[in-house]
């Protein structure tokens, strides 16, 4: 099938667009504002977008509580939405009151960071303490403002439960983070899914081999 998503003609009852890119990491946000007011809320357009300096990014249709209190304060933290907090990444995606702290009403414990003023999910495995960067709002190809918006933060600071660190390196199965898919649909990454891809020597060769052919 081909379809133009303009014109939604796909013929199905939902569209799949969502579905095609996915299983997308979720960003699970918590952000305070200038009078303290804690949010947290999950973003499912969320990713990693540099190591060195390390840098994240999430996006939000419209210009929700959580872009307003991140620009407030210019802080933020990234928690790991993981399998066992799966109900509480679900129900902390429902819309709140301005100043209802989610956590207390979904039954999470909050800890507070080192370098941010927003505190973190106590019972998440990794976070992200993050400073503000910048927020973009997208354009369609006539240049016409898209309801969406990026937020970009740098990580400053990284909380990980030891317990998920073996042999020198952080088991990522083993925390067992969700993600999410089209429709209602999530994924979760265990042990069992992993699969290595090694470069050997070989394959550094043979690389090396096709770039030059093409140069030539």
């Amino acid at each position: 099938m081909f379809y133009e998503p303009r014109k939604k003609n796909h013929g199905l009852p939902h569209d799949p667009y969502n579905a095609i890119v996915g299983p997308r990491p979720i960003g699970w946000i918590t952000s305070v504002n200038l009078k303290g007011d804690i949010n947290l809320a999950p973003y499912s357009y969320f990713n990693s977008v540099s190591t060195d300096p390390p840098m994240v990014m999430f996006a939000s249709d419209g210009r929700k509580d959580t872009i307003e209190f991140v620009e407030e304060t210019r802080e933020f933290v990234c928690n790991l939405a993981v399998w066992d907090l799966r109900a509480h990444v679900k129900d902390t995606s429902l819309s709140f009151a301005r100043g209802i702290n989610e956590m207390e009403v979904v039954g999470l414990e909050a800890t507070p960071s080192v370098l941010v003023k927003p505190p973190r999910v106590k019972a998440s495995p990794c976070a992200l303490e993050c400073k503000w960067l910048q927020t973009i709002q997208l354009k369609d190809i006539e240049g016409n403002p898209a309801p969406r918006f990026i937020v970009f933060g740098q990580v400053i600071g990284i909380h990980i439960d030891e317990n998920f660190i073996k042999d020198g390196f952080l088991d990522t199965g083993a925390m067992k983070p969700i993600a999410r898919a089209g429709y209602q649909e999530y994924f979760v990454t265990t042990a069992d899914a992993r699969f290595f891809l090694k470069f050997t020597e070989a394959h550094k060769m043979r690389a090396q081999s096709r770039t030059k052919k093409t140069q030539e």
